[in-house]
C-alpha cells in the first residue's frame, strides 16, 4: 500500500541571481483558464523540465525548468521564444508557483540591454508585462494561456508539445519523478483503525517509495458492501469499492507512480505524515496517521533506526590463523540518511572467506596482497546502495558476526547494540561489545546510568475530566522503550509532544467492551515490531498529549 502528501505551492521569493527578474504577484488569466483542458490527476515535477514546441505555430516554443524550493514547494521558470506581430524575434521570461498540474506565472520583459553588456548589480532591466498559465494534460502535452498588453502580443493561448527532456529524468506526473537516485528508499505498512461505526471493520495501508517508483495500496475489509471515499490529508483521492468475498467483504484502491496497471490511479500526492480516512458519506469509519518517514523495504528501517552511534567491534580470533585480525564497523552519518557496515580482515592467507551475520551468509571477503605484500580484504554494505558495496538491508546490531573459511569459523563476535564515547575508545578493546558497564565517565548509553524503569500517570488538564493517560520508560545498556496510553477521551487523533517537539500521534478508538475510546503509542531502540524509533530521551522533559493546540494531559517526566 502506498501514500503521498499533497503539496501546494506558494508564490516564490525573489531569485538570488543577478540576471533573473524579480518575482511579481501572480495574476491568473481568467478568460484563458476557462478554455484550458480540465484538471487531471497530475503533479508537475522536475521531469517536466525541457524543451517544449508549439506544434500549431512556426518556430515558437518554451524552455521550462521546474525546481524544488527549500520549503518543499516547486517553482517553475521558463523562456518563451516567439515572433511579434511584425516578425521580430522576441522572448519573455516566466516565473511562478506550481499547483498540481498547473504553472501560474508572471511574464517579464527585459529591455535596454545590449550585446555582452557588463553586469551591473544595481541595474534591473526586467519589468512584469503580464501573466501566463501552463496547464499540462500529461507528461508530453499541455495548454498555455497568456495575457499581456496589446503592444506586446495581447491575449491568447496555444498548445505545447514536449521536444526533449533532461537525461535521466523519467516523467510519470507522480511523486516518484522527484525522487533522486541517491534517495533512501522508504516504506511503511500500517493498520486502518475503526472509529466505532463498524467495530469489526479493519484495513491496511502500505506505501513504498524509491528512486523512480512509488506505490500506495489501501485495503479494507469488514465494511458493508458499497462505495467508500478515501481521503489523504483531508483531500479526496479516490473511491474504494467494497464487495462480497465469501463470508467477508473487502475492497482495495491502488496508486502508483509511474502507473503500473490500468486499474491503478496516479500517485500524485505524498501520504507521509498525513491522516488517512475511509468515509461512508461524510462519516469516517476507518482512520490512521501515516508516519512522516518510512523504513527501507525489507530492511531494518531508515538509517536513523541504527541510532546515531558509530559502533566498532574487534572480532575474536578462533586460533586457525593466530596472526590474523578482523573487525566490524557500523557508521551512520550525522544527518541519519546513510549507513555503512564494513568487515575487515588481515594477515590471513590470500583467498575467499564467507561473512555471516546472525547465521545468514551476507557475502564474501576477497583477501589479496596490498602494496606492501601484506594480505588484507574487506566487504562493505551501504544504505542506500553505492558502487562497489552491497546493500545494507539487515541490522547487524546484537547479531553474531562470523568470518569463515568454508565451514570453519576463523573470527567471531557479537556486534554491540550501542556505541561508546570517543573519549573511551583508547580504554576499550572492543571485546566487551562496546558496552563496558564499569566506566563512570561514559555518556550513559553504555553504563548503568541508562538503566531505568519509570511508570507515571499524567496530570489531567480538565478538558476531558474522565480521561486518563499513562507512560512508562524502560532502558538498560542494550535497549530502551517508551510507551504511552490514553483512555476515556473521544475517538480521534492526538499529538504526543516531548520537550516542545511533536514525536508521534495517538489514535484513540472505541473499545468494544465499554464503548470508551483508548489508544497507545510505542517507541523502541532498537526498533521492534510496529514501534516508532526512540531517538529522544523523555526523562527530565515536559511530556504532553494535545488536541491541536489544546493541552489534555501533561507531566514533567522524572529522571529516575
Amino acid at each position: 500500500m502506498k501514500r503521498n502528501k499533497h503539496r501546494t505551492s506558494a508564490t516564490r521569493p525573489k531569485p538570488n541571481v543577478g540576471w533573473l527578474p524579480r518575482t511579481a504577484r501572480l495574476s491568473l488569466v481568467g478568460a484563458i483558464a476557462a478554455a484550458l483542458s480540465p484538471v487531471s490527476a497530475l503533479e508537475v515535477t522536475g521531469s517536466f523540465s525541457g524543451f517544449w514546441n508549439q506544434p500549431d505555430q512556426q518556430n515558437h516554443g518554451l524552455i521550462l525548468q521546474i525546481t524544488s524550493q527549500s520549503n518543499g514547494s516547486e517553482l517553475g521558470v521558463g523562456y518563451w521564444a516567439f515572433y511579434d506581430q511584425l516578425g521580430n524575434e522576441q522572448w519573455l521570461y516566466a516565473e511562478g508557483a506550481i499547483t498540481g498540474d498547473t504553472l501560474n506565472a508572471t511574464l517579464f520583459e527585459v529591455e535596454g540591454v545590449t550585446f555582452l553588456q557588463p553586469a551591473n548589480p544595481d541595474l534591473n532591466p526586467t519589468n512584469p508585462v503580464g501573466t501566463m498559465q501552463i496547464q499540462f494534460t500529461d507528461c508530453n502535452t499541455g495548454n498555455v494561456g497568456f495575457d499581456t498588453p496589446t503592444v506586446i502580443v495581447g491575449t491568447g493561448g496555444f498548445k505545447i508539445q514536449r521536444l526533449a527532456n533532461q537525461p535521466g529524468l523519467d516523467c510519470s506526473g507522480g511523486i516518484a519523478d522527484n525522487v533522486p537516485p541517491s534517495a533512501v528508499p522508504e516504506s511503511f505498512d500500517i493498520d486502518l483503525l475503526p472509529t466505532g461505526v463498524y467495530p469489526d471493520a479493519s484495513g491496511d495501508v502500505e506505501f513504498e517509495l524509491s528512486p523512480g517508483d512509488a506505490d500506495l495500496d489501501i485495503d479494507v475489509e469488514g465494511l458493508p458492501v458499497g462505495d467508500y471515499i478515501v481521503q489523504v490529508g483531508g483531500i479526496t483521492r479516490g473511491t474504494v469499492q467494497v464487495e462480497q468475498d465469501g463470508d467477508d467483504t473487502e475492497g482495495e484502491l491502488e496508486f502508483s507512480s509511474p502507473l503500473d496497471d490500468d486499474d491503478e490511479l496516479l500517485l500524485d500526492f505524498d501520504p507521509r505524515g498525513e491522516i488517512i480516512d475511509i468515509l461512508e458519506g461524510s462519516t469516517v469509519v476507518l482512520t490512521t496517521v501515516a508516519p512522516a518517514v518510512g523504513t527501507p523495504p525489507g530492511g531494518p528501517g531508515s538509517p536513523t533506526t541504527f541510532g546515531q552511534d558509530d559502533i566498532e567491534l574487534e572480532l575474536s580470533n578462533e586460533g586457525v590463523y593466530p596472526d590474523g585480525e578482523a573487525d566490524a564497523d557500523l557508521d551512520v552519518d550525522d544527518d541519519g540518511n546513510r549507513a555503512e557496515f564494513e568487515v575487515d580482515v588481515e594477515d590471513i592467507p590470500v583467498g575467499s572467506y564467507i561473512v555471516q551475520v546472525g547465521g545468514v551468509v551476507r557475502g564474501q571477503i576477497q583477501v589479496t596482497l596490498d602494496d606492501d605484500d601484506e594480505p588484507e580484504g574487506d566487504i562493505e554494505f551501504d544504505y542506500p546502495g553505492s558502487p562497489g558495496a552491497l546493500l545494507l538491508d539487515f541490522d547487524p546490531r546484537g547479531q553474531l558476526i562470523e568470518v569463515l573459511e568454508s565451514e570453519t569459523v576463523l573470527f567471531s563476535g557479537t556486534f554491540p547494540t550501542m556505541g561508546v564515547d570517543d573519549d573511551d575508545d583508547d580504554d576499550d578493546d572492543g571485546s566487551d561489545d562496546g558496552n563496558s558497564g564499569d566506566d563512570d565517565d561514559d555518556d550513559g548509553s553504555d553504563d548503568g546510568d541508562t538503566t531505568s524503569d519509570i511508570d507515571v500517570e499524567f496530570n489531567n488538564s480538565g478538558v476531558f475530566e474522565d480521561g486518563d493517560a499513562e507512560a512508562s520508560y524502560n532502558a538498560d545498556e542494550d535497549s530502551a522503550s517508551f510507551d504511552i496510553s490514553v483512555s476515556g477521551i473521544p475517538a480521534g487523533s492526538y499529538s504526543l509532544v516531548v520537550d516542545g517537539i511533536v514525536r508521534g500521534t495517538l489514535i484513540a478508538t472505541v473499545d468494544d467492551d465499554d464503548d470508551e475510546a483508548e489508544g497507545d503509542l510505542s517507541f523502541s531502540n532498537p526498533i521492534e515490531d510496529d514501534d516508532l524509533l526512540l531517538d529522544f530521551d523523555p526523562r527530565g522533559t515536559l511530556v504532553e498529549i494535545v488536541d491541536g493546540e489544546t493541552q489534555l494531559f501533561f507531566i514533567d517526566f522524572p529522571v529516575d
